[in-house]
């Protein structure tokens, strides 16, 4: 005989404090459910790990829920679709959020005694549960850029073979498959493809200028998404301060959290820079040395003011 799984009821509050979020009710107990995302390489592990510490979460990536909202955007979206009209599209945002629910609560055998359930995903913020917390991680984009660079170096990546700048990427990937000290060695050579940092600093720009916009209609009521911003940099200036910050978003003592240590990869930056490592160096203004004047150049036209608007720059004469 097959035991019916409990269907998880989700209760959204009316007003989105500090430490509220989407609460679950699941088989006799209570579970809150956040999300945590950023661009890529902004720094998403270090503070998903730093969570996991805490006997009362877990926090597991990556579910790319983006898959799935796209596909329901897909069914509701025409109007000669079924779903595009009520009361059906009303249920089907029901099923979405509450496969998102649900997926999420597997993650329980990670953590059975956990009280936060987290995704974390390096993706743009999206209101995938109403009233549901969102930890916005943010990193200078440079050393975003820089960090990104050479992992899409080093694996030949999606992003690296496709476009006008695979042939240069190629090119590098060779040279660091023949000596992975190679851009320790020649740092000016990691940004020298023009359309390569283009590409990777425009879409940064736009990423992040999209989720700027959302944080403003969040802000503004328009939207039920409470956002908290986690910041890279600050984290690795105050990192015991940022880190009880980080676990107060969550309504949580920093006390009983375990010590963050370089075992766990918890602590702040690395002894030593290893560049065949997914986590690499982890360290704040490292984009200072692979930086050319071109690059410099190439960046600032395709991203703007992005660095202006996220307070790493006054100005554009950096």
């Amino acid at each position: 005989m097959t035991t019916a799984t409990a269907q998880p009821t989700v209760h959204v509050p009316a007003a989105a404090r500090l430490g509220d979020s989407a609460v679950v009710q699941h088989q006799g107990r209570t579970y809150r459910l956040f999300f945590l995302c950023g661009h890529p390489k902004s720094g998403t592990n270090w503070v998903g790990a730093l969570l996991n510490l805490h006997p009362a979460i877990v926090c597991r990536g990556e579910y790319r829920f983006e898959a799935l909202r796209q596909a329901f955007d897909r069914l509701e979206r025409n109007w000669w679709h079924v779903a595009h009209e009520e009361p059906v599209r009303d249920e089907a945002e029901r099923c979405f959020r509450e496969s998102v629910c649900r997926i999420m609560l597997a993650s329980l055998h990670h953590n059975p005694g956990a009280a936060w359930i987290g995704d974390r995903t390096p993706r743009q913020l999206a209101a995938y549960i109403p009233g549901a917390l969102n930890l916005y991680v943010v990193r200078d984009p440079r050393d975003v850029l820089v960090s990104w660079t050479h992992q899409e170096v080093r694996e030949f990546g999606a992003s690296a073979a496709a476009g006008a700048h695979a042939p240069a990427l190629a090119v590098l990937h060779r040279e660091f498959k023949a000596d992975p000290a190679f851009f320790l060695r020649n740092p000016t050579r990691l940004l020298s493809s023009e359309a390569w940092v283009r590409f990777a600093a425009g879409r940064y720009a736009r990423h992040v200028g999209g989720d700027l916009a959302l944080i403003e209609q969040a802000r503004a009521g328009e939207i039920d998404m409470p956002v908290r911003e986690v910041r890279f940099e600050h984290l690795h200036a105050d990192f015991d301060a940022e880190r009880a910050r980080l676990y107060g978003h969550l309504g949580l003592d920093d006390a009983a959290a375990r010590p963050a240590d370089r075992e766990t990869r918890t602590a702040p930056g690395f002894e030593s820079e290893d560049p065949m490592s997914f986590f690499r160096h982890g360290a704040v203004g490292d984009w200072v040395k692979y930086f050319t004047p071109e690059a410099k150049a190439w960046f600032k036209e395709a991203a703007g003011d992005i660095l202006e608007r996220l307070g790493y720059e006054k100005n554009a004469n950096w």
